[in-house]
């Protein structure tokens, strides 16, 4: 009995503990619906030293390459932009922030031959635009295969006014496509960039959400004036 009297005290003090313990995770941990918690390991983002803000986005039309107003226009032939015109059309609404309101026909119009395969130098060279970095996984730089690399790259170009167009490619069928990174916001202790996907298929509406099917593979960032 004496045994008995001493071992009690201690499990009803453990049995305590561990109540006490799921008390406090039941409390810590956010219901159904509620907002995630921060993410104190989501370092904040900067350029030159400052903080770049918690939102941007930069004012520019959605276009889809199949829009029935230019999606038969002919870029080669047989293919034309409702087939292959998502990197022309990702390019005519990247255009709009510089003040070049031309949709996707009259960009490649005014490409000519240029248009397809799209030489961006060619279009950046007629309206005295110039492009900041051109990073290609297949022979220039490999982070572009790397999210977090885009997504931090991203932040910071759109934080300085400059859309980017982002290239990717199934990993199975090696289709490629492009989409525009047009804005991003910072919540929940994360950057969310926000895209225009220039297809309907999957309709991408930010970088996280690209299926991960697809990589990563060209980062294209245009200023203004030449290079």
């Amino acid at each position: 009995m004496p045994h008995a009297s001493k071992q009690l005290p201690r499990r009803l003090i453990a049995v305590s503990l561990l109540l006490f313990l799921i008390l406090l995770l039941t409390l810590a941990w956010p219901g159904p619906g509620a907002p995630a918690p921060l993410r104190a390991d989501m370092r904040r983002l900067t350029l030159n030293g400052e903080p770049v803000p918690d939102r941007v986005h930069l004012d520019m039309p959605h276009y889809r390459q199949t829009d029935p107003a230019w999606a038969s226009y002919e870029l080669r032939p047989g293919r034309t932009i409702g087939d292959i015109g998502c990197a022309l059309t990702s390019l005519s609404m990247l255009a709009h922030v510089y003040g070049i309101q031309q949709n996707p026909a009259e960009v490649a119009a005014s490409l000519g031959s240029w248009a397809a395969p799209l030489e961006w130098e060619v279009f950046t060279t007629l309206h005295n635009l110039r492009i900041v970095r051109e990073d290609n996984l297949l022979d220039i730089d490999a982070r572009v295969a790397d999210r977090d690399w885009v997504r931090d790259s991203a932040v910071r170009a759109l934080a300085q006014g400059r859309p980017v167009i982002v290239g990717i490619q199934h990993r199975e069928h090696l289709t490629t496509h492009f989409i525009v990174a047009c804005g991003y916001r910072y919540e929940n202790g994360a950057y969310i960039v926000e895209t225009y996907d220039t297809s309907t298929n999957n309709d991408y509406p930010s970088l996280d959400a690209i299926d991960p099917a697809w990589e990563y593979i060209r980062f294209l960032e245009i200023s203004r004036g030449p290079s």
